[in-house]
């Protein structure tokens, strides 16, 4: 590298400070002769951090840049990577994983946010602690379940939003509840539609113990109307008062009604 002492008299030792701390931090040291060079030119060093952008050094330790200009995202900043980049590694070391697990500038050459990897990872986590159903199910319905770290991996490398990946989780365990339950198995798209209706795990654990208990009142209606009155609505919670109706006739009657039906037929 060339020395200070051997730069044209005019460079300061301010400027030529500035400079390699600017390469320093980008991680970029080996460019330190090129800038020097051109420092010893009469460059200032505005035009050194202009053209540094066009060093293939550069473009090596900052791909992100061109890749989100030639993708047409919104520009990226080189504070704004490195930033980025610390917060992926911060990330990695809560979670408990091996540095450079995550691929910081391929994320955000994929308009990934910083916000997105993290709750991508509490997902991640919560899956993989999730119950055997759960799991189950997902891996039925998408195929989820094979690999650590394939929530997260969907998000990077596929054209799936963290939107998307949350509500194929929560449909495996919906499915999983229904299961689990007695009621029998959902289909991706009856799962879906239930998560899509506002249904939670919660909800459905409940909501189809009722139902599998309510099998007496409830034999008559059609698989399309038990998930209605699953998803509370209106019409299905109707036909089910009618039912509780004229079991209790034919109870008081001296006829058999079978009870445990309790918290269904309240519309949402």
């Amino acid at each position: 590298m060339t020395t200070v002492e051997s730069l044209n008299s005019a460079v300061s030792d301010a400027l030529v400070a500035q400079i390699e701390q600017l390469l320093m931090g980008y991680g970029l040291e080996d460019l330190s002769g090129w800038a020097t060079g051109l420092l010893s030119e009469g460059a200032s060093s505005d035009r050194i951090e202009l053209e540094l952008e066009q060093q293939e050094a550069f473009r090596q330790r900052f791909p992100v840049i061109e890749q989100r200009r030639t993708a047409g995202l919104p520009p990226v900043s080189v504070a704004e990577v490195i930033q980025y980049e610390r917060q992926v590694g911060e990330l990695e070391s809560f979670y408990g994983l091996p540095e450079g697990t995550i691929d910081a500038q391929g994320a955000l050459g994929n308009d990934r946010s910083y916000n997105e990897l993290q709750s991508a990872l509490a997902l991640e986590v919560a899956f993989r602690q999730s119950d055997p159903d759960t799991q189950a199910f997902a891996a039925q319905f998408y195929g989820m379940g094979a690999t650590q770290g394939e929530v997260l991996g969907a998000l990077l490398n596929e054209e799936v939003g963290l939107p998307v990946l949350q509500q194929r989780i929560q449909s495996a365990q919906v499915a999983g509840e229904a299961s689990a339950a007695g009621f029998g198995d959902l289909t991706a798209a009856e799962a879906e539609d239930l998560v899509s209706r506002g249904i939670d795990e919660g909800e459905a654990r409940e909501t189809f113990g009722l139902l599998a208990r309510s099998t007496q009142l409830t034999r008559s209606f059609s698989r399309a109307q038990l998930l209605s009155l699953a998803a509370g609505e209106a019409p299905a919670i109707e036909a089910l008062e009618e039912a509780r109706g004229q079991a209790t006739a034919a109870f008081q009657t001296g006829g058999t009604f079978a009870g445990g039906t309790y918290g269904l037929g309240s519309s949402r």
